[in-house]
């Protein structure tokens, strides 16, 4: 497992547990939990995803060394396919009516699209605190500033300290760069991380010229690139679906991917 997923999943299940132990006493009016407690997982890819295997299986073994009887449910949201407001909205309804009839202790949202998905239905697990985990730090705001300021958390990941960085190295190692294209996808995913970096390129305005090639084909990315300045360094940010609405979201990309060509797109 990755160091930067690791640590991740051990911030979440620190808050998973304060938020557990905080709900250990009954609400007012309500008697007191038979069992254990109870804890939905909203994972915003399918289940063979590598990350959504990873912070799986993190939590699954963190959550196992738990003194707390906990029972954990898992939905693979595969939000990178069902992106329209209709499938979106048919999902928080089967979610609702599958746990109508629980009494869920906490509700864990791993990744910009499902953190996305409970502020949009945000009387989906109502009153029900949420650990929100693998969110960029430029998502914070938006985060608080919802209707779910009161009892969420968030373990937040791409501090705005640790983009610069990146960007700093990048002109250390190839300080003739004057041009810096970056490439992103459309999905909800690209576009917050792909809008953090824009916001570091930013400071360095004086120094290299923003080449965007984002919410572009793959086709139109292609050609960009291979016309891009001699002087110029290609910032890969994430591309899970084009411009196209294509998705390349693959679970066969943590073994070794294959040669990429125009042609494997065609």
């Amino acid at each position: 497992m990755r160091a930067h997923t690791l640590r991740h999943i051990i911030f979440c299940l620190c808050l998973a547990a304060i938020c557990l132990v905080e709900t250990t006493l009954p609400r007012a009016a309500e008697s007191p939990p038979a069992g254990g407690k109870q804890v939905v997982i909203l994972y915003s890819s399918t289940r063979n995803f590598p990350a959504t295997e990873d912070v799986e299986k993190g939590l699954n073994e963190g959550f196992a060394g738990n003194k707390l009887n906990i029972q954990l449910f898992s939905e693979y949201l595969d939000l990178s396919r069902f992106r329209d407001n209709a499938h979106r909205q048919a999902l928080a309804d089967l979610l609702r009516r599958r746990y109508s009839t629980d009494r869920i202790d906490l509700v864990i949202g791993v990744d910009v699209p499902a953190a996305n998905f409970l502020m949009e239905h945000d009387a989906l697990f109502a009153d029900t605190p949420i650990v929100l985990c693998l969110v960029p730090e430029t998502m914070q705001d938006r985060i608080l500033a919802s209707s779910l300021k009161e009892r969420v958390a968030c373990v937040l990941q791409q501090p705005v300290s640790a983009l610069r960085g990146l960007v700093e190295v990048i002109l250390r190692l190839k300080p003739a760069t004057q041009h810096i294209a970056l490439v992103s996808g459309v999905y909800e995913n690209d576009l917050v991380r792909a809008d953090a970096l824009r916001q570091v390129l930013a400071a360095f305005r004086n120094r290299v010229e923003l080449i965007d090639l984002s919410a572009q084909t793959l086709g139109e990315v292609l050609d960009r690139c291979e016309t891009l300045p001699p002087d110029s360094v290609i910032l890969y940010s994430t591309f899970s679906v084009d411009a196209d609405d294509r998705s390349f979201i693959r679970p066969f990309l943590r073994s070794k991917p294959p040669a990429l060509s125009r042609a494997a797109f065609s």
